[in-house]
């Protein structure tokens, strides 16, 4: 199972995961907590990721920039994989 290999970073509420336009190397899971979603830093076009969902998957398989920034909503734990050799 995926998420038995997989590490945990605690958030703080408000901390910034990565910002649109930057690359990421990991896949994020939602342990605890919710994480926010924005495109264009516009209040209005947030999505609160809740327990279970993931992210980062874009970036991670295409090499391009993350079109969204992922902010820690409520403080929770955010389940990462282990440094892994890229594919």
């Amino acid at each position: 199972m995926l998420s038995h290999s997989m590490g945990v970073h605690r958030m703080k509420a408000g901390e910034t995961i990565y910002k649109a336009g930057e690359l990421t190397d990991r896949l994020y899971v939602v342990h605890r907590g919710t994480v926010i979603m924005t495109s264009n830093d516009k209040k209005a076009d947030q999505i609160v990721l809740v327990k279970g969902s993931y992210f980062g998957e874009d970036s991670l398989m295409s090499n391009e920039p993350c079109l969204s920034t992922m902010v820690a909503g409520q403080r929770g734990p955010l389940s990462l994989p282990p440094n892994l050799p890229p594919f």
